[in-house]
């Protein structure tokens, strides 16, 4: 029986499919390390702002 804490494995599937592009992958390494704005994002991964929040809203979406 699972818990609390225990994920579904459609859930944990969805978060892995958000991960797995490399751009969202590095953005998940980035903020793991430090509390980080859109605007610290473009800078470091020299991309630009609608690109950015695309990919952090993919990743919001699947983290849900």
């Amino acid at each position: 029986m699972p818990n609390e804490n225990t994920l579904s494995l459609d859930h944990s599937v969805n978060l892995l499919r958000a991960a797995g592009e490399s751009t969202r992958l590095r953005l998940l390494a980035l903020l793991s390390e430090a509390d980080l704005t859109v605007s610290d994002l473009i800078e470091i991964l020299g991309q630009s702002q609608p690109r950015i929040s695309r990919h952090l809203k993919l990743l919001r979406g699947r983290a849900s």
